[in-house]
C-alpha cells in the first residue's frame, strides 16, 4: 500500500473521503460573460488564502501540500484532467439527491485578461433551506456543447458549521463533436469513490 499524505489522512479519517458531502460547487471558467448574475467576491484573494491557511493549520494539515502558491484545505481526488464532458455529472448529482440552489458568476482580472468564474452550488435536498432553481439555458448549452479542461475535484474537510463543501474546478475547452470520443466526470454517490473520470 502506498503511503498517503497527512492531508489525505486527515480527510479520509476524521472528516470522510467517502460520500458525505453536504454541498458540491462546480466552478467553470469562461472567457465570456454568461447570463448568470455577476457578483463581487465577499473576500479578497489574500483574505481567502489566509482563511484556508488558518483552517488547514487548525486541522493539523499542510496548507501548501498541493500548491506552493495557494493554500488548500482539501485533497485533489481528480487532478488536471483534460477534454472531459460534465453534463452527465450534473445528472448524477440530481440522481443522488442534490439540488441546484445557487448559480452566479464572478469577474476575474489577471495579467490584463478578464475571465468569468461561473459557480453552481448543489446541496443535499434534505438540508436545503430553499427550493431548487433552474439552470440557465446558456449554461445548459455550454455543458452539452463544450468539453472542459484543467478539471480538479477537491474533497474538503467540514467547515466551522459542520458541513462538507466539495469543489469541482475547470475551464471551458473545445466544442463537442458528433462521434468524438471523450471521457466523463462521474459522481459515484455512495457506491464507491466519489469522483471518477472515465
Amino acid at each position: 500500500m502506498n503511503p498517503i499524505s497527512k492531508n489525505e489522512q486527515g480527510i479520509r479519517t476524521g472528516l470522510t473521503f467517502n460520500h458525505d458531502q453536504d454541498m458540491v460547487t462546480v466552478k467553470i471558467k469562461t472567457d465570456r460573460q454568461t447570463s448568470l448574475p455577476v457578483e463581487q467576491p465577499t473576500q479578497s484573494a489574500a483574505d481567502k488564502n489566509a482563511a484556508h491557511v488558518a483552517q488547514a493549520q487548525k486541522l493539523g494539515l499542510n496548507p501548501n501540500a498541493y500548491r506552493a502558491h495557494k493554500a488548500d484545505t482539501g485533497v485533489p481526488v481528480v487532478k488536471a484532467e483534460q477534454n472531459v464532458f460534465l453534463a452527465c455529472f450534473l445528472d448524477e448529482l440530481a440522481e443522488n439527491g442534490y439540488i441546484l440552489v445557487s448559480a452566479k458568476q464572478f469577474r476575474q482580472n489577471k495579467d490584463g485578461r478578464t475571465a468569468f468564474m461561473n459557480a453552481l452550488t448543489f446541496v443535499r435536498q434534505e438540508i436545503a433551506t430553499g427550493p431548487a432553481i433552474t439552470l440557465a439555458k446558456d449554461i445548459q448549452d455550454l455543458l452539452v456543447d463544450r468539453l472542459v479542461n484543467g478539471l480538479y475535484c477537491w474533497a474538503n474537510p467540514k467547515g466551522d458549521d459542520g458541513k462538507r463543501r466539495d469543489t469541482v474546478n475547470c475551464a471551458v475547452g473545445a466544442p463537442t463533436k458528433v462521434g468524438q470520443p471523450y471521457r466523463q466526470l462521474h459522481f459515484a454517490g455512495k457506491s464507491r469513490r466519489t469522483y471518477e473520470v472515465y
